[in-house]
């Protein structure tokens, strides 16, 4: 993994002295030092001992992490299993932790949140005070933001007071060069104001500290968690994934309805305007007369703004680090006199584009000094069986064991499917109310119409006609889910969401983003968990990561538009060996 970002300018949470250990005997040596662990909390003079522990039991019981060896179910079993523990034993350490399990558990634990609830009424032991009123926590201030030049992540501050007037303020780092993802998050038992203070202190010219807007950083960090949970394998920091659930809970105090700014997607011409650039100014104008130079800029900046944050002119040291150990070694095929010159294209192109973006000279200093450091990296990874190797695989997608094929049909339906797939574009059909009980028309009937207005608004007749048939399905075969009391736009908002994810339509590479489409039904926030079970009733797994190469699947070819099956198909023509296979890389 690429080093983190060389200076964190704010305070860490630092771990307490242990106090005396009770007399109170617990069996088994796990039991014990949770236990103690517990207690140590308790004792202490603030909450962010105890919030983090609780938070971090959570996190390693949390069905929404996508692994090949954790079955949603069963994950979700043992957090129930894990807290009703609690819940058996009466004492005060578990009192404590069932106060906290009841404001961190998640939305899709409400019937252990229920459990919980109960069983604490019957609880008598005395808490610290700002225990009991922990759900009545409130963000007071501003959010702020520290933002740096060459933008490798951004630190979220959130000030929260208990009404007992204790300060949290949450810290939580999203990693643009591991794609947008929280890397690290913990809670500060200290004022904003201190924590800013401490902030300042260390600040190096390259980094900006200001208030930022606080919806927008809810949707920034709520789209940077849900990346994570998808991420395989989890990216793990002293504080990451164990925070998690008391990252949530903090996130659910922010103003809702803000949105994440979008990536901008540099298209093939302008990556290549911008390597003219680079050759006619001053820092590329010797390089350019080099033949095997020509066309590498332009790779190397569609690969650090696809790889590493989406702009092509951000070059930081962690990201020339990707580049020279990672990316170019494993991905770009071209002749090794071509990846020689890399190295010397880099320490050009890293001060052209600085001046371009107005960069701090340290930090380019730093992006220079990061090519020195990985360049002998770079050559001997280029130049090795390591690289002959994958650029052999790359080369031969051919899939002799047909695992890829086998995973390309399972979101079409099966391999017959797959074989007989065509592009033709779904047809303007009517909704099919066949088998959908009379008692639930009214609601199905709501959704429908929102969602038909929202496909003739955002998207075309296609999607339409998929939303419909994907709705008539689920109603079919769940009536259950429209005779619940629930947000009627959400519903049909989730609707849109599962047949757009399968599509490929919604993203910031796509012309809509999954907010900007959810907004249009009149909410906002995410609507991933009221879609679970609506893919539930088709036999969809909800907690499937994207496809390899793109979308998710439902399982049937006609819930999908012509232009995403004709995607599909050119990837099955490819593995089949019927399509023109890779290009450059």
């Amino acid at each position: 993994m690429p080093k983190s970002r060389r200076n964190r300018p704010h305070p860490r949470p630092q771990r307490r002295r242990e106090p005396a250990h009770l007399n109170r005997q617990i069996s088994g040596t796990e039991e014990q030092a949770l236990f103690e662990s517990i207690r140590r909390g308790l004792r202490a003079d603030a909450p962010g001992e105890l919030l983090m522990l609780v938070s971090g039991m959570l996190a390693l019981h949390d069905p929404r992490v996508v692994a090949p060896d954790r079955s949603p179910d069963d994950v979700a079993a043992a957090r129930a299993s894990f807290v009703t523990s609690f819940i058996d034993l009466t004492d005060a350490e578990t009192t404590a932790a069932l106060t906290v399990m009841r404001v961190l558990l998640p939305d899709d634990a409400a019937d252990l949140v229920a459990a919980v609830d109960t069983e604490l009424r019957t609880r008598r032991h005395p808490m610290p005070a700002w225990l009991p009123t922990l759900a009545q926590a409130r963000v007071v201030g501003d959010v702020w933001k520290l933002v740096e030049d060459t933008r490798d992540g951004d630190d979220y501050v959130i000030p929260l007071v208990l009404p007992t007037g204790e300060p949290l303020t949450t810290v939580v780092y999203v990693d643009h060069n591991m794609g947008g993802l929280v890397k690290d998050a913990f809670a500060l038992d200290a004022p904003l104001d201190d924590v800013l203070d401490a902030m300042r202190t260390n600040l190096a010219p390259s980094q900006t500290l200001a208030p930022t807007d606080a919806a927008e950083a809810r949707a920034v960090v709520d789209d940077a968690n849900r990346l994570s949970l998808s991420t395989y394998p989890q990216v793990e920091s002293e504080t990451w994934p164990l925070s998690r659930p008391f990252v949530e809970w903090v996130l659910t105090l922010l103003p809702d309805g803000g949105r994440a700014p979008e990536l901008r997607e540099w298209t093939p011409a302008e990556l290549e305007s911008l390597e003219g650039e680079f050759f006619a100014s001053s820092f590329g104008q010797e390089l350019g007369s080099d033949a095997t130079a020509r066309g590498m800029p332009r790779l190397l900046f569609e690969l650090v703004s696809s790889y590493t944050g989406g702009d092509p002119l951000r070059w930081s040291a962690v990201n020339v680090e990707i580049l020279l150990a990672q990316l170019v070694p494993s991905r770009v095929m071209v002749p090794d006199d071509v990846l020689a010159v890399v190295p010397d294209l880099l320490r050009a192109i890293i001060p052209f584009a600085h001046a371009r973006r107005g960069v701090a000279a340290q930090s380019t200093v730093e992006a220079l000094e990061s090519v020195d450091e990985f360049e002998p990296v770079y050559r001997e990874l280029v130049g090795s069986e390591y690289r002959s190797e994958v650029l052999a695989a790359l080369r031969d997608l051919a899939d002799p064991e047909g695992v890829l094929l086998d995973e390309l049909a399972a979101l079409v339906g099966g391999r017959e499917a797959l074989d007989t797939l065509d592009d033709e574009p779904l047809p303007d059909e009517p909704f099919a109310w066949d088998g959908i009980p009379d008692d639930v028309h009214e609601r199905v009937g709501e959704m429908l119409a929102l969602c038909d207005d929202v496909a003739d608004r955002l998207l075309d007749v296609e999607h339409q006609t998929a939303m419909r048939r994907f709705l008539a399905r689920v109603a079919a075969a769940d009536p259950a889910i429209f005779r619940r009391r629930a947000s009627v736009e959400r519903g049909a908002a989730a609707v849109a969401w599962a047949v757009c994810r399968a599509n490929d339509t919604v993203g910031p590479y796509h012309g809509l983003e999954a907010g900007e489409l959810i907004e249009a039904f009149g909410t906002g926030g995410s609507v991933s968990q009221r879609a679970q079970p609506l893919l539930k009733a088709l036999g969809v797994n909800p907690y499937a990561a994207p496809s390899w190469r793109g979308g998710y699947g439902l399982g049937s070819a006609d819930l999908l538009v012509s232009e995403r099956r004709r995607a599909l198909m050119d990837e099955r023509d490819m593995l089949t060996g019927e399509g023109e296979g890779v290009d450059d890389w």
